[in-house]
């Protein structure tokens, strides 16, 4: 199965009071009865030059489908994944039956 997205983002948000962890995209799915979920599979620690601590997220897209009838409409629906873990992410990983869908290697930060 071929699966289109888009407009991935990636934000280590460190406001006071909620430091938090996000990555938003967009899945295009077969009818409005399929919804996307994005769930942690793993995180690396790894050390870099000059002892820096990276930290690489690893996502599993998922879809989910309910047993009502619905239309067959392509429908982009959004998707997003969170925890309050303030992790230090240099690269994101989605992937998707187990193969690499989108990398993010882009990582906003907020303050």
């Amino acid at each position: 199965m071929i699966i289109t997205t888009r407009d991935w983002k990636a934000q280590r948000d460190l406001m006071p009071g909620a430091p938090s962890f996000r990555v938003t995209g967009t899945v295009t799915v077969a009818h409005p009865g399929i919804t996307p979920k994005l769930t942690q599979s793993a995180v690396h620690h790894r050390e870099m030059t000059g002892g820096i601590k990276a930290c690489e997220v690893t996502l599993a897209l998922t879809l989910e489908d309910t047993d009502d009838c619905f239309l067959q409409v392509v429908t982009d629906k959004a998707v997003r994944f969170e925890t309050s873990n303030d992790l230090d992410v240099t690269k994101v990983s989605i992937f998707y039956n187990g193969q690499l869908l989108q990398q993010i290697d882009e990582i906003l930060t907020t303050h």
